[in-house]
């Protein structure tokens, strides 16, 4: 539940309003595990730097494992998108209207 919908209102929500709620959720999750991933991944660069020493993974694949998260996290934030614009496309202009009021469409552009 997005945290300006209650329970109650949620319950008054058609089916395809609630997946649009629920796609805007998973959305906002998936980008707060997004920038963790980049937070983790400059601190783990500062502390191998300080360090001096390479990161093995990388250094094979080219690729570190963080960096194979962050690009597998923004691949289903893309996926999300594509989702939830679909999803929103086949509202209509009430039930559209109504999560407006609700402050829940004005969370994602």
């Amino acid at each position: 539940m997005t945290d300006t919908t209650t329970k109650a209102e949620r319950e008054k929500l058609t089916t395809r309003q609630r997946l649009v709620v629920e796609l805007i959720d998973r959305l906002r999750r998936a980008e707060a595990v997004l920038r963790s991933l980049q937070e983790a991944k400059q601190e783990a660069d500062r502390q191998a730097q300080e360090l001096k020493r390479a990161d093995a993974m990388k250094a094979v694949t080219g690729f570190s494992g963080i960096e194979r998260a962050i690009q597998a996290t923004s691949r289903m934030i893309d996926l999300i998108k594509r989702e939830m614009g679909e999803a929103r496309a086949t509202l209509s202009q009430s039930e559209a209207r109504c999560l407006e009021d609700l402050g829940t469409l004005s969370l994602v552009g």
